[in-house]
């Protein structure tokens, strides 16, 4: 497992008061860089070697997780 500390953070869901929770909850902890989509296809136009984390709904009417 690498020591790398996660910094970049990608939240994907349908659902905005899904993303918002986690946006705020996260955001309280601190020392993040987070970006949220609702739309799976625009992340994925922004996804680079740079994101850490995707935090990736399972259901989704574009796209399935």
């Amino acid at each position: 497992m690498s020591s790398k500390t996660i910094k970049n953070i990608v939240i994907i869901d349908d659902e905005n008061d899904i993303l918002s929770m986690l946006e705020k909850y996260l955001t309280r902890e601190g020392g993040y860089s987070i970006k949220t989509f609702n739309n799976p296809l625009n992340a994925i136009s922004s996804l680079s070697k740079e994101t850490d984390l995707i935090l990736l709904d399972i259901m989704m009417p574009q796209m399935n997780g």
